[in-house]
């Protein structure tokens, strides 16, 4: 009886483990993904089911194309970044006109 407690904990301790692991794996995956591209981010499933269904690779829940490689989708042109800063006229500070500084042709 008492071998039988001692697996069960030992094998219990392992689970709790690799679960564990699995959450670490998950939450790295995650943010990195978030902090490079966040349209991809919120296409992920829950963080939950990343973790539960552990019998999945991690990598297989971010949508690939059959090349490899991440669904791009269209870039509206609000989301584009620009190198440009908007300084507010100096004439009449609540104009949302401004000057365009580092514009280029």
């Amino acid at each position: 009886m008492e071998t039988a407690v001692t697996v069960f904990s030992v094998v219990w301790c392992l689970v709790v483990l690799l679960f564990i692991y699995r959450m670490r794996k998950a939450h790295e995956l995650r943010i990195g993904i978030m902090k490079e591209d966040l349209d991809t981010y919120m296409r992920l499933p829950s963080y939950g089911e990343m973790v539960f269904k552990f019998w999945r690779p991690l990598s297989s829940f971010i949508e690939e194309t059959p090349e490899g490689t991440l669904k791009e989708e269209s870039t509206s042109l609000d989301a584009k970044q620009t190198d440009k800063v908007i300084v507010p006229n100096q004439h009449d500070p609540e104009s949302p006109s401004g000057v365009f500084l580092n514009s280029q042709p």
